[in-house]
């Protein structure tokens, strides 16, 4: 059996080729700003997967998880990291770029109670995010800014 340190070194391997694969799907166009661009490409990606696999498939596949295993595992070592920085019942989490709702799951596989919050710029994950974690309370935003 894996330590949990050898489990987190090889997640954050897959989570930094996760983000090289990422990566390849960000283009330029001229007369965009960046930002504006970086959600449209984000968007158009998540809509490929949506139209190319099965729904529950895309939305693992569009925060860079290879398959429910390493999504739920990834999460559980972000709670591992909340939980050793002080994280207890009772506190609010405020989840910015919660995408697919990873931390949510963990956070809930984990028993832990509090008020959860997240936002992201694709509707579509935050919609799956709601959906497989009822009582979260996420919502997409269609800037890169925050909402209180």
């Amino acid at each position: 059996m894996e330590s949990k340190a050898g489990r987190a070194k090889t997640l954050a391997a897959k989570a930094l080729a996760a983000a090289r694969r990422l990566r390849s799907f960000i283009r330029q166009d001229e007369g965009i700003d960046f930002s504006q661009q970086s959600i449209i490409n984000y968007r158009n990606h998540v809509g490929r997967l949506l139209a190319e696999l099965p729904y529950e498939e895309a939305m693992i596949r569009a925060i860079g998880a290879d398959d429910r295993a390493s999504f739920d595992a990834f999460g559980d070592v972000q709670v591992q990291v909340l939980r050793h920085n002080g994280l207890r019942d009772g506190m609010v989490i405020y989840d910015v770029g919660c995408g697919s709702g990873r931390t949510a799951a963990a956070l809930r596989r984990e028993g832990w109670k509090g008020t959860y919050m997240g936002h992201d710029i694709v509707p579509e994950l935050v919609e799956y995010l709601n959906r497989s974690c009822p009582g979260s309370n996420a919502r997409a935003h269609g800037e890169l800014s925050l909402l209180a």
